[in-house]
């Protein structure tokens, strides 16, 4: 059964995606805005620890291939069902 995703969660999965431009991403940005992701999935747990997994596993030393940002973004949508995101 596929969890609705709340319009919040749709607007800051959308935000991300929108504000990240470029092949690579400094590192330090990608871990706020992911911090920022997790703050707004806390009522979901699944998405909750998606993101998690991505912080703690998170590559590069000064840099984030803006690919790998957007597939943990795709990663939290699934995680509430099948949902467009973008």
């Amino acid at each position: 059964m596929a969890i609705e995703l709340p319009a919040a969660v749709q607007q800051e999965l959308t935000r991300l995606l929108d504000n990240w431009t470029g092949a690579l991403l400094s590192r330090s940005r990608v871990i706020d805005d992911l911090l920022d992701l997790r703050a707004a999935v806390a009522a979901h747990p699944a998405a909750q620890a998606r993101v998690d997994r991505a912080l703690g596993d998170l590559p590069g030393q000064n840099l984030v291939a803006r690919e790998w940002a957007a597939e943990v973004v795709a990663d939290v949508a699934a995680t509430f069902g099948t949902v467009q995101v973008g």
